[in-house]
Protein backbone atom coordinates (compact mmCIF):
# COMPACT_ATOMS: atom_id res chain seq x y z
CA UNK A 1 0.00 0.00 0.00
CA UNK A 2 2.76 2.34 0.70
CA UNK A 3 4.29 1.76 -2.23
CA UNK A 4 1.81 2.38 -4.34
CA UNK A 5 0.83 5.76 -2.50
CA UNK A 6 4.54 6.83 -2.64
CA UNK A 7 4.18 6.05 -6.64
CA UNK A 8 0.83 8.41 -6.51
CA UNK A 9 3.02 11.15 -4.87
CA UNK A 10 5.98 11.05 -7.45
CA UNK A 11 3.93 11.05 -10.37
CA UNK A 12 2.18 13.97 -8.61
CA UNK A 13 5.68 15.49 -8.09
CA UNK A 14 6.76 15.08 -11.92
CA UNK A 15 4.03 16.66 -13.39
CA UNK A 16 4.02 19.79 -11.03
CA UNK A 17 7.27 19.94 -12.09
CA UNK A 18 7.04 19.89 -15.71
CA UNK A 19 4.08 22.27 -14.92
CA UNK A 20 6.47 24.68 -13.35
CA UNK A 21 8.44 24.47 -16.15
CA UNK A 22 6.37 24.98 -18.68
CA UNK A 23 5.33 28.15 -17.10
CA UNK A 24 8.65 29.53 -16.36
CA UNK A 25 9.06 29.08 -20.43
CA UNK A 26 5.59 30.91 -21.10
CA UNK A 27 6.91 33.56 -18.56
CA UNK A 28 10.47 33.91 -20.18
CA UNK A 29 9.05 33.97 -23.32
CA UNK A 30 6.35 37.02 -22.35
CA UNK A 31 9.43 38.83 -20.77
CA UNK A 32 11.48 38.66 -23.94
CA UNK A 33 8.24 39.58 -26.30
CA UNK A 34 7.90 42.50 -23.81
CA UNK A 35 11.46 43.33 -23.68
CA UNK A 36 11.51 43.85 -27.65
CA UNK A 37 8.39 45.60 -27.63
CA UNK A 38 9.24 48.43 -25.08
CA UNK A 39 13.33 48.53 -27.53
CA UNK A 40 10.86 48.99 -30.75
CA UNK A 41 8.51 51.70 -29.05
CA UNK A 42 11.52 53.08 -27.45
CA UNK A 43 13.08 53.66 -31.15
CA UNK A 44 9.89 54.84 -32.91
CA UNK A 45 10.99 58.44 -31.94
CA UNK A 46 7.74 58.97 -28.53
CA UNK A 47 9.72 61.68 -26.09
CA UNK A 48 11.15 60.33 -23.20
CA UNK A 49 8.52 61.84 -20.66
CA UNK A 50 6.02 59.75 -22.64
CA UNK A 51 7.95 56.88 -22.71
CA UNK A 52 8.74 56.88 -19.39
CA UNK A 53 4.62 56.74 -18.38
CA UNK A 54 3.64 54.01 -20.43
CA UNK A 55 7.13 52.28 -21.82
CA UNK A 56 7.27 49.39 -18.98
CA UNK A 57 4.71 47.28 -16.89
CA UNK A 58 1.54 47.83 -15.15
CA UNK A 59 0.16 51.10 -17.72
CA UNK A 60 -3.68 50.90 -17.58
CA UNK A 61 -5.37 52.61 -20.45
CA UNK A 62 -8.27 55.29 -19.97
CA UNK A 63 -11.88 54.78 -21.49
CA UNK A 64 -10.89 57.15 -23.73
CA UNK A 65 -7.45 55.84 -24.70
CA UNK A 66 -9.40 52.32 -25.70
CA UNK A 67 -11.46 54.46 -27.71
CA UNK A 68 -8.61 55.64 -30.32
CA UNK A 69 -7.80 52.18 -30.20
CA UNK A 70 -11.31 50.93 -31.26
CA UNK A 71 -11.13 53.93 -33.87
CA UNK A 72 -7.90 52.65 -35.30
CA UNK A 73 -9.50 48.48 -35.24
CA UNK A 74 -12.36 49.91 -37.46
CA UNK A 75 -10.15 50.94 -40.24
CA UNK A 76 -9.93 54.86 -39.52
CA UNK A 77 -7.42 56.40 -41.80
CA UNK A 78 -7.45 59.54 -40.10
CA UNK A 79 -7.67 60.22 -36.50
CA UNK A 80 -7.66 63.61 -34.30
CA UNK A 81 -7.56 63.85 -31.08
CA UNK A 82 -8.19 67.41 -29.59
CA UNK A 83 -8.22 69.16 -26.16
CA UNK A 84 -6.63 71.59 -24.28
CA UNK A 85 -2.93 70.31 -23.04
CA UNK A 86 -2.98 67.95 -20.25
CA UNK A 87 -5.95 65.63 -21.39
CA UNK A 88 -4.09 62.89 -22.19
CA UNK A 89 -3.90 63.12 -26.46
CA UNK A 90 -0.41 62.59 -26.73
CA UNK A 91 -0.55 59.46 -24.23
CA UNK A 92 -3.25 57.95 -25.63
CA UNK A 93 -1.59 58.09 -29.41
CA UNK A 94 1.66 56.85 -27.77
CA UNK A 95 -0.22 53.67 -26.45
CA UNK A 96 -1.32 52.75 -29.84
CA UNK A 97 2.39 52.95 -31.21
CA UNK A 98 3.00 50.69 -28.59
CA UNK A 99 0.79 47.90 -29.13
CA UNK A 100 1.23 48.42 -33.11
CA UNK A 101 4.27 50.06 -34.02
CA UNK A 102 5.37 52.85 -36.48
CA UNK A 103 6.73 56.36 -36.04
CA UNK A 104 6.44 59.46 -33.73
CA UNK A 105 7.11 63.05 -35.18
CA UNK A 106 6.25 65.97 -33.58
CA UNK A 107 4.63 68.56 -36.59
CA UNK A 108 7.14 71.54 -36.08
CA UNK A 109 10.55 68.78 -36.40
CA UNK A 110 8.42 67.58 -39.67
CA UNK A 111 8.03 71.08 -41.20
CA UNK A 112 11.32 72.76 -39.81
CA UNK A 113 14.25 70.18 -40.94
CA UNK A 114 16.72 71.79 -43.57
CA UNK A 115 16.65 68.41 -45.32
CA UNK A 116 12.83 67.76 -45.57
CA UNK A 117 13.18 66.02 -49.11
CA UNK A 118 15.13 63.33 -47.87
CA UNK A 119 14.37 62.83 -44.11
CA UNK A 120 10.45 62.52 -44.94
CA UNK A 121 10.43 58.80 -46.53
CA UNK A 122 10.46 56.98 -43.12
CA UNK A 123 7.28 58.98 -41.73
CA UNK A 124 5.57 58.89 -44.97
CA UNK A 125 5.89 54.91 -45.39
CA UNK A 126 5.38 54.30 -41.54
CA UNK A 127 2.49 51.92 -40.93
CA UNK A 128 0.74 54.07 -37.98
CA UNK A 129 2.21 57.58 -37.56
CA UNK A 130 1.64 59.78 -34.83
CA UNK A 131 2.11 63.64 -35.74
CA UNK A 132 1.61 65.47 -32.60
CA UNK A 133 1.12 69.38 -31.69
CA UNK A 134 -0.94 69.43 -34.96
CA UNK A 135 -1.23 73.69 -35.55
CA UNK A 136 1.51 74.59 -33.47
CA UNK A 137 4.03 74.56 -36.69
CA UNK A 138 4.74 78.20 -38.39
CA UNK A 139 2.22 78.96 -40.69
CA UNK A 140 4.64 79.20 -43.95
CA UNK A 141 5.24 75.42 -43.61
CA UNK A 142 2.20 73.89 -43.25
CA UNK A 143 2.32 73.15 -46.79
CA UNK A 144 4.25 70.49 -45.27
CA UNK A 145 2.07 69.22 -43.38
CA UNK A 146 -0.55 68.97 -46.26
CA UNK A 147 1.75 66.98 -48.05
CA UNK A 148 1.93 64.75 -45.26
CA UNK A 149 -1.47 64.37 -45.32
CA UNK A 150 -2.18 63.96 -49.00
CA UNK A 151 0.62 61.44 -49.63
CA UNK A 152 -0.54 58.89 -46.40
CA UNK A 153 -3.87 59.32 -47.54
CA UNK A 154 -3.51 58.25 -50.94
CA UNK A 155 -1.33 55.39 -49.67
CA UNK A 156 -3.73 54.48 -47.03
CA UNK A 157 -1.87 54.73 -44.10
CA UNK A 158 -3.47 55.11 -40.44
CA UNK A 159 -2.52 58.79 -38.82
CA UNK A 160 -2.51 59.70 -35.79
CA UNK A 161 -2.92 63.73 -34.82
CA UNK A 162 -2.73 65.46 -31.55
CA UNK A 163 -4.07 68.74 -31.62
CA UNK A 164 -4.97 72.00 -29.17
CA UNK A 165 -6.99 73.56 -31.75
CA UNK A 166 -10.38 72.78 -32.10
CA UNK A 167 -12.49 71.80 -35.05
CA UNK A 168 -13.23 75.59 -36.13
CA UNK A 169 -9.52 76.24 -35.61
CA UNK A 170 -8.34 73.83 -37.73
CA UNK A 171 -11.30 74.61 -40.57
CA UNK A 172 -9.40 77.93 -40.42
CA UNK A 173 -6.01 77.08 -40.41
CA UNK A 174 -5.48 74.92 -42.82
CA UNK A 175 -6.22 74.39 -46.82
CA UNK A 176 -9.03 73.13 -47.41
CA UNK A 177 -7.71 70.37 -49.65
CA UNK A 178 -6.17 68.95 -46.22
CA UNK A 179 -9.76 69.19 -44.64
CA UNK A 180 -11.18 67.08 -47.40
CA UNK A 181 -8.82 64.64 -46.89
CA UNK A 182 -9.55 64.12 -43.13
CA UNK A 183 -12.99 64.17 -43.76
CA UNK A 184 -12.70 61.42 -46.31
CA UNK A 185 -10.81 59.71 -44.15
CA UNK A 186 -12.49 59.70 -40.28
CA UNK A 187 -15.93 60.69 -40.42
CA UNK A 188 -17.28 62.44 -37.78
CA UNK A 189 -17.10 59.45 -35.39
CA UNK A 190 -12.63 59.30 -35.77
CA UNK A 191 -12.69 62.43 -34.20
CA UNK A 192 -12.15 62.23 -30.46
CA UNK A 193 -12.90 64.99 -27.98
CA UNK A 194 -10.27 65.33 -24.89
CA UNK A 195 -12.17 67.09 -22.35
CA UNK A 196 -11.06 66.91 -18.83
CA UNK A 197 -7.14 66.85 -17.93
CA UNK A 198 -6.13 63.10 -17.28
CA UNK A 199 -3.44 61.28 -15.26
CA UNK A 200 -2.48 58.10 -16.33
CA UNK A 201 -3.01 55.24 -14.39
CA UNK A 202 -0.64 52.60 -13.21
CA UNK A 203 -1.56 49.20 -11.93
CA UNK A 204 -4.16 47.51 -13.68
Amino acid sequence: MSSGISGILEGIMNRCRVIDEDGGREEKAQRITEDRKSREFKSTGVPKLIYGLIGGEGFSPSDIQRDVSRLLDSGALHTILLGVPGTGKSVAAAVELRERGGRWVNSVDWCATSDWDQCRAPYLRSGLLVVDDVGIEPDKASYKLGHLVFHRHAEARQTIYTTNLTRSQLIERYDERVISRWREGIGESSVVDFKKVLRPKRGA
